[in-house]
């Protein structure tokens, strides 16, 4: 309902209402509230309905179609895994309106799976940090993040660093080797679930990670867990000739069946 004891006009609070519907919305194929609908659920005028409805057409969620409604627009947003990893520069890149809401960032010890994980003794305390991603206000992805003591002290590890990239924060520490990464479909979790607006038990994608510095060290493992009605996983990868470990000619190798010999074709 609409809180008029705020000085954010009735319009603006059912946009930012009606924005996370939309981006969870079911069916692409299937209208989204009317007017009518919308004014009488927020007990607001028809005019106040049709603007929080035009806020979402201009903000790119809805499209109207003469005579059928307004229908969701919104694909799956994409994280594009590259070595830079800049997937939340691209998305405001593109104009979508993604935030970053730091849940914790405090140190901790993270039982000793974690320790072991990390190098560290057992009752080791880390940097713990939290974060929820919100794209058009509604929650797509949560992110946890475990940083050793003096990696986190190395890179000058802030609040405000979870606004951006950790692993640009990360590379403030030293130079990064590589990351290992183990990705899995499962169901959501009671806390999962609250936390992404989503039923428990519902599908998400969960990515389990790792980074390794150059110096073999680990600067810090995580657990990024993603709505699957909300995210896909894109991903290039390099090939190369099997047992060469060089990239794949261009040209193709050709067998000719009487000689057996390879010939470039």
């Amino acid at each position: 309902m609409i809180d008029r004891s705020l000085y954010t006009p009735p319009y603006v609070q059912i946009e930012a209402s009606l924005a996370a519907e939309a981006v969870a919305w079911p069916d692409g194929t299937v209208p989204f509230h009317s007017e009518a609908a919308v004014a009488s659920r927020f007990q607001v005028s028809r005019m106040t309905a049709r603007r929080a409805l035009q806020g979402l057409v201009e903000r790119g969620l809805l499209r109207r179609a003469r005579g059928l409604g307004s229908f969701v627009t919104a694909p799956k947003l994409v994280e594009a895994f590259t070595p830079t990893m800049q997937v939340h520069r691209a998305w405001r890149t593109l104009g979508l309106d993604v935030e970053m809401r730091v849940l914790r960032f405090e140190y901790l010890h993270p039982g000793e799976d974690a320790c072991r994980k990390l190098e560290l003794r057992r009752n080791a305390k880390v940097l713990y940090m939290r974060r929820l991603r919100l794209l058009a206000g509604a929650p797509i992805a949560l992110d946890d993040r475990f940083i050793p003591p003096a990696i986190a002290k190395a890179a000058k590890l802030v609040r405000a660093d979870l606004a951006g990239s950790i692993l640009d924060a990360l590379w403030r520490a030293g130079p990064l080797s590589h990351a290992d990464w183990e990705i899995e479909a499962r169901a959501a979790d009671q806390e999962e679930a609250a936390l992404l607006a989503m039923s428990p038990g519902a599908p998400v994608l969960s990515r389990n990670m790792a980074y390794t510095r150059l110096d073999g060290g680990v600067a810090g493992i995580g657990t990024s867990i993603h709505r699957a009605d909300r995210m896909r996983y894109a991903l290039t990868l390099p090939l190369h000739t099997p047992g060469s470990g060089e990239p794949a000619s261009a040209t193709p190798e050709v067998v000719d069946a009487d000689s057996k010999e390879i010939q470039a074709g």
